[in-house]
């Protein structure tokens, strides 16, 4: 992933515009965003639905990769990309002249409004401090621009001059109203004076960052080819990019039919989801981390639900009944973080079942875990999500995520050649094999969670039927796993 500079020498700062005036109170930081995120998810994760086929997570195995745009900066100017993470407020179109031109909006996310801007030099709050070279007569700005401003609201061309650290001159252009065919514009310098400076500093602004209460979400301008001029000059200096004709494409690499945080957290230079080599199965897994983000806390999450504006319930259409789900894992946890995954399955608006693998120890070798689906109908909605913990450098990897089961009305099709009765099951499980094990046959019972509440290794009978006692076990749902010779067979049942 290709990142911003400027950005990655401050990871851990709030991004701050450069053009930030006096507008401080009115632009967000990634700390009080994600402060905001994580409360919503106390006690919950955000909810998240994988695509599935049939019964399958489609890459549940982690092994398909793309990288994904997350978004675009315009080269050497300074711009307002990200002053609200995951919000691009100067983006590329097409140009009047040339192929592309820059486009500056202002946005409002929640309680904070940020303006589009491109910026060559540098404010110190509302104070000028430098610019760029420049050093040949200049005695007019030119260029195209079209716009469209809301009411109250104007966008601003400011230019400053300087010549051995002196102001020769400024001028502050306020554009106001509607103008949607490109318009060229020539704004005299020093009164139309030829003059020299050595240095400039230009800034394009979407809306007026003196005029904070006239600030509206909605304004726009857009610019194209801003040329210093002077009739004095037959080869004036240009401008850095001033044709707005080079751009570079921020991506990150997401998984997938899944949603990260990674787009969001590119120009910070975060990508707290990553494709591991370090894999059970195939080629990849997938790595996820907590993160400290300005001081506070980013679960390591992925999902492939709206994030921010669907809800805790978005998921996707799904009307398949399985029976369990299995996961394999390593953790190394801060302390004593947990992590997790949840499956939800919802119909009109209303949970008929949740399966839930909680990890709760570290792991340094691939381990696996399962949590039994018991549905009596089938679901229209299913949520998936996957939670890395809630401690600053916890890492979770996982791989071959799977749903196994299904149901045809109320009767389940087990596709194992192992048979268990009764269904639920009081004092005793009978486990019925298709053929008797050479050896002792060891048997597990995981709870809900994935824990491993029973376990013992028993011989079958002549007919390869064994007997797991559960008179211990509370009510409940259940995966009683087998492992018989080189065979390992997991099927869930129910205690009463």
């Amino acid at each position: 992933m290709k990142e911003c500079a400027r950005c990655s020498t401050d990871r851990g700062a709030k991004v701050e515009g450069a053009v930030r005036l006096a507008m401080d109170s009115s632009f967000g930081s990634p700390t009080t965003l994600f402060m905001t995120l994580r409360i919503g998810l106390s006690g919950i994760f955000i909810s998240a639905a994988l695509l599935v086929s049939g019964q399958q997570i489609t890459n549940g195995t982690f092994e398909s990769w793309t990288d994904v745009l997350a978004y675009r900066n315009i080269d050497v100017w300074q711009n307002g990309n990200y002053q609200i993470p995951g919000t691009s407020t100067t983006t590329r179109v097409g140009g009047q002249v040339g192929q592309y031109a820059a486009h500056l909006e202002t946005v409002t996310v929640g309680a904070a409004t940020t303006f589009g801007f491109i910026l060559h030099g540098n404010f110190a709050g509302q104070s000028p401090v430098e610019g760029v070279p420049f050093t040949t007569a200049v005695d007019a700005m030119e260029g195209w621009y079209r716009y469209s401003l809301m009411p109250n609201d104007s966008a601003m061309i400011y230019l400053l001059l300087w010549n051995n650290g002196i102001a020769v001159d400024t001028i502050v252009h306020l554009i106001g109203g509607v103008q949607t065919q490109w318009t060229s514009f020539s704004h005299p310098v020093n009164g139309g004076v030829p003059v020299t400076p050595d240095s400039v500093l230009v800034a394009i602004t979407s809306s007026n960052p003196f005029s904070v209460a006239g600030i509206a979400a909605g304004s726009w301008i857009e610019v194209d080819d801003l040329q210093l001029t002077s009739t004095t000059v037959l080869n004036p200096d240009l401008l850095p990019n001033n044709g707005m004709e080079d751009w570079t494409d921020i991506t990150t690499e997401e998984p997938d039919g899944w949603t990260t945080f990674n787009p969001l957290l590119a120009q910070l230079g975060y990508t707290p989801i990553t494709k591991s080599s370090i894999a059970h199965a195939g080629s990849y897994s997938i790595r996820m981390e907590t993160i400290d983000l300005g001081g506070d806390t980013l679960p390591g999450i992925i999902t492939n639900g709206d994030l921010f504006g669907a809800g805790l319930f978005s998921g996707i259409p799904y009307n398949d009944t399985p029976s369990l789900m299995t996961a394999f894992y390593q953790y190394a946890p801060v302390g004593t973080d947990t992590a997790g995954v949840a499956a939800l399955f919802i119909k009109n608006g209303l949970l008929l079942e949740q399966a839930y693998l909680q990890i709760t120890s570290a792991a340094a070798v691939w381990t696996f875990t399962g949590a039994p689906i018991l549905l009596f109908q089938a679901p229209d909605t299913l949520v998936l999500q996957v939670y890395a913990g809630s401690n600053p450098g916890s890492v979770l990897y996982l791989d071959d995520l799977a749903f196994s089961g299904i149901s045809t009305g109320l009767s389940i099709v087990q596709t194992s050649p192992i048979r268990l009765w009764p269904q639920p099951a009081n004092d005793v499980l009978n486990v019925s094999l298709t053929s008797q094990s050479t050896g002792g046959t060891m048997t597990r019972v995981l709870d809900r969670m994935g824990r491993v509440v029973l376990e013992r290794n028993v011989v079958s009978s002549a007919a390869g039927q064994l007997v797991v006692p559960v008179h211990g076990l509370t009510p409940g749902h259940y995966i009683l796993e087998v492992r018989n010779d080189d065979r390992v067979e997991r099927l869930s049942f129910v205690k009463s």
